[in-house]
């Protein structure tokens, strides 16, 4: 399976293990997010957000960038170029697209911002409740959706892991 252990004693003590975490991506998922929502704030058009939001991510080297974007062109969406990009590590990107303001990004980027993220708050919970990585849009600082992003484990994943116990 792939697996090695430096030290023999490592291989004895598993008996005791509990628990396994594994963090790298692609370890038991795919390594190819995509989006897998995109729920938006009364008053906006998905197709509009989808495409404003793949402007700005379309700047970024981030893999959940690359999987908005990637969701946008399989839509048959096209966009403007973003000018004015700035990514806040850990929080967000934002970026001028046709002379709106885009935020994109966690919850502490919004507050950050002095956008009010509580009218899709109950949705982006639920969201995280299935392990979907979410995500907030602003546009003109206006809250304008939220979006998840997930990695699909490998179909492999559950055989591997049931001979692990």
């Amino acid at each position: 399976m792939g697996v090695f252990f430096r030290k023999g004693d490592a291989l004895q003590h598993l008996d005791e293990v509990g628990v396994v975490a594994l963090d790298k991506t692609g370890t038991v998922t795919q390594g190819q997010p995509s989006l897998t929502d995109l729920i938006t704030a009364d008053g906006f058009d998905r197709a509009e957000i989808l495409a404003l939001i793949a402007s700005v991510e379309a700047q970024s080297e981030h893999p959940v960038a690359e999987a908005i974007v990637q969701s946008a062109k399989s839509e048959g969406l096209s966009w403007p170029d973003a000018t004015e990009f700035r990514s806040v590590t850990g929080y967000g990107v934002e970026a001028f697209v046709q002379g709106r303001k885009v935020h994109v990004g966690a919850d502490r980027f919004m507050v950050q911002q002095g956008i009010d993220t509580s009218p899709l708050e109950d949705r982006e919970r639920a969201l995280a409740e299935k392990g979907r990585t979410s995500l907030y849009a602003a546009v003109d600082g206006s809250l304008a959706a939220v979006i998840a992003v997930a990695d699909p484990v490998k179909s492999s994943s559950a055989e591997v892991i049931a001979a692990q116990r």
